[in-house]
């Protein structure tokens, strides 16, 4: 993938990860999953394991985002140092 590219879904990223919906939904969501889990019965063995794998799917989806993001930043630098070597030339 190009700088560009990572710069623009970086872009589509900090809109995700900044969108007062998005953080209400995922704390929801967690919150609800660890109920689930905290009411289980301990004998629940299945259920518990899936509800632990989808709260870790959650926080995958997360961190997945957060990851373009950062990958956007520096792609950014990096176009920056890019344009100031050309600019910069003798």
């Amino acid at each position: 993938m190009t700088p560009e590219e990572e710069r623009r879904r970086s872009i589509f990223a900090r809109e995700i990860i900044e969108n007062p919906l998005w953080n209400e939904t995922i704390t929801l969501i967690r919150n609800r999953l660890m109920e689930m889990w905290q009411h289980s019965d301990w004998e629940q063995t299945k259920e518990r394991e899936n509800v632990y794998q989808l709260y870790n799917a959650v926080n995958l989806i997360q961190s997945e985002i957060e990851t373009t993001l950062k990958t956007g930043k520096m792609a950014e630098m990096q176009l920056e140092d890019r344009q100031w070597l050309r600019s910069n030339q003798v």
